[in-house]
């Protein structure tokens, strides 16, 4: 019954409530001849854990009805022209903090009551997914509440981006959206394409943080200002380049979506009919509606305003949880000039910007730091046929001395008649910790020894690439950089995952030297003799922390 509750969010939980209450209830009444025995001899029928498991699966409902109330409320009034809904808001946020806060401990004391038997493990596993989202909605609120709190007049600066034509930010800026916006109500909004803007507005320099010999003529200023690694540095290299346009203005908020983003936003919504062309719009369709009428002015308007128009109808958990998915896959970003928000929206690292590297434990630790980033420079539409891996494996040379091999390979899949397929042709930049130096860089085997290279915050290598279809093509970059060993050694790799990428496969080997041991570590590895092996999907940015003991 609390898988179905789970499944089906609030709709059995009215159904559901008086069995689990006659449950408790009838549970209560045989545990009373039985506690003597059970006490005295330690024989039940049925734990006393049981008790308390339908107790607290009782109190989870209740609170799971009073978080699905406030957010229905909370939803009215967001999408209400009512001059005071901002106070509203603000105490409904409250509320759904307290009844969100009530999830999250009922879940974890039923995970702690669960009883330890095999067919319980489907039910512990939504559990502990139910309890990841109640974390995420708790994160999210403090931003929530600053947003409703912030000043009537925004401006609002959207970057529609198509991820399947992947720059080092995000795909190609098909649109550029400044809206204006009064008590959380758009007043006017202009949306212009990449065809569209007067190229007096713009600066056709190269922005990339290395700035590459070969330049394609396709490229332009709007494509070229997404081939910054970092988002802010790409929203200020717009604004500058649109500064006619936001008459001189700085956008209060910028928002980067792609049309993953879009298809996770519109699976919880019906099919959505556009009011001016009677195109139905879905989560199956919007890839293809966006390539169809991506540069034309009115399309994204068109169906941000539907979606405006239709969010109170939506399952409200289901929308935030389709929001934080985008932000925590990396195919939503949003950038404020408010400091108490952006600060939040860093922690989150739900802003697009480069991860500083810091120890995230009170004590030092070895700071490893991986980022690929691919820039598509392919006449065609994009990289639709490429599957991208990863793979890095770390060994101790000695006691002061970390040694790292890191893997990349692009397949290229497509036939050759394909409209999408042909050669890929990419700008590839790997960012690695500012203490790195690097000892060896391979294609397919071969040595290379022209390159571009930054050093600063990170250590930056740059590479231009072609992978003919059919075909594959591996980087190999081997770089070695200081690791003192102690008793108690911490170490820590940073994976970042591209912003508005795919996912991709992504392999860990760490080789742990024969004089320790493995105390712990934060991910489910394989542990085999001396080596810890982690095998996974890189869809978000990603912590591996591993704790080494000397032995004694």
């Amino acid at each position: 019954m609390l898988n179905t509750s789970m499944k089906n969010n609030i709709a059995p939980v009215e159904q559901l409530r008086p069995v689990t209450r006659t449950l408790t209830t009838i549970s209560n009444a045989l545990f009373i001849p039985a506690r003597p025995l059970y006490s005295l001899f330690s024989v039940s029928l049925f734990p006393e854990s049981y008790i308390r498991f339908n107790i607290y699966t009782e109190s989870y409902f209740d609170a799971t009805q009073k978080l699905a109330r406030s957010e229905q409320q909370l939803m009215q009034v967001l999408t209400s022209p009512s001059s005071d809904s901002a106070l509203n808001g603000k105490q409904l946020i409250d509320q759904v903090g307290v009844s969100n806060s009530q999830v999250h401990d009922y879940l974890e004391r039923i995970n702690a009551n669960l009883p330890g038997v095999s067919s319980a493990e489907t039910l512990r596993k939504g559990l502990k997914n139910k309890a990841l989202i109640s974390d995420r909605v708790t994160k999210a609120l403090p931003i929530m509440s600053a947003f409703v709190d912030s000043p009537p007049n925004q401006t609002l600066m959207l970057l529609v981006v198509n991820n399947t034509r992947v720059r080092g930010s995000g795909g190609i800026v098909d649109s550029v959206g400044v809206i204006k916006i009064r008590n959380r109500r758009i007043t006017s909004s202009q949306f212009f394409s990449a065809k569209q803007l007067d190229p007096k507005d713009f600066d056709l320099e190269t922005v990339a943080p290395i700035l590459i010999t070969y330049t394609p003529a396709e490229i332009n200023m709007l494509n070229d200002a997404t081939t910054s690694v970092d988002l802010y540095d790409t929203q200020n290299k717009i604004v500058g380049n649109m500064s006619s346009i936001l008459g001189g203005q700085r956008p209060t908020t910028t928002i980067l979506i792609t049309t993953t983003a879009l298809q996770n936003i519109l699976s919880v919504f019906p099919a959505l009919q556009l009011n001016d062309n009677r195109d139905i719009i879905t989560s199956e369709n919007i890839s293809i509606k966006q390539q169809l009428y991506g540069s034309e002015p009115v399309f994204f308007p068109a169906v941000l305003d539907r979606i405006s128009q239709t969010l109170g109808t939506v399952d409200p958990n289901a929308f935030l949880s389709a929001i934080i998915s985008s932000f925590n896959e990396k195919q939503l970003a949003i950038l404020t000039t408010d400091t108490t928000i952006q600060k939040m929206l860093d922690g989150l690292y739900w802003s697009g910007k480069t991860i500083t590297p810091k120890c995230v434990s009170a004590t030092r630790c070895i700071n490893d730091y991986l980022f690929s980033v691919d820039q598509d420079l392919s006449s065609r539409t994009g990289p639709a046929y490429v599957q991208k891996s990863q793979s890095k494996s770390v060994r101790f040379l000695d006691e002061t001395t970390l040694e790292s091999t890191v893997h990349i390979s692009w397949k290229n899949e497509s036939p050759l008649p394909a409209t999408q397929g042909g050669t890929y042709q990419l700008y590839t930049q790997l960012l690695l910790p500012p203490t790195s130096k690097i000892t060896q860089v391979t294609k397919n085997n071969v040595l290379v020894e022209e390159m571009d290279s930054l050093s600063g915050q990170y250590n930056i290598l740059g590479l231009y690439l072609e992978v003919a279809p059919r075909r594959s093509t591996e980087l190999t970059i081997t770089y070695t950089m200081p690791a003192r060993l102690r008793d108690i050694t911490n170490y820590q790799l940073i994976t970042q995952k591209q912003l508005g990428s795919f996912t991709n496969n992504f392999s860990f080997d760490l080789m742990i030297p024969n004089s320790y041991k493995l105390n712990s570590t934060n991910v489910d590895a394989v542990v085999n003799g001396q080596r810890i092996s982690y095998n996974d999907i890189l869809n978000t940015d990603k912590l591996f922390f591993v704790v080494l003991n000397k032995k004694k």
